[in-house]
């Protein structure tokens, strides 16, 4: 894994759980469960967005 990439990989992490946590607070007094729907979603993009990126790597 390049060092690149391995930055790209803990933004994308650091992003999406900011993300996470922030609808969990805001969402924290009513049903929590839509707050984890979106968490899993944009953790699922950036998995999504590191496979992309590992494809392009590997084609040049």
């Amino acid at each position: 894994m390049t060092k690149n990439r391995l930055r790209i990989r803990v933004a994308l992490v650091t992003i999406a759980f900011a993300i996470g946590v922030a609808i969990a607070a805001r969402d924290g007094r009513n049903d929590g469960d839509f707050a984890a729907l979106i968490l899993v979603a944009v953790m699922f993009a950036a998995a999504a967005a590191d496979f992309i990126i590992h494809k392009r790597e590997r084609r040049s």
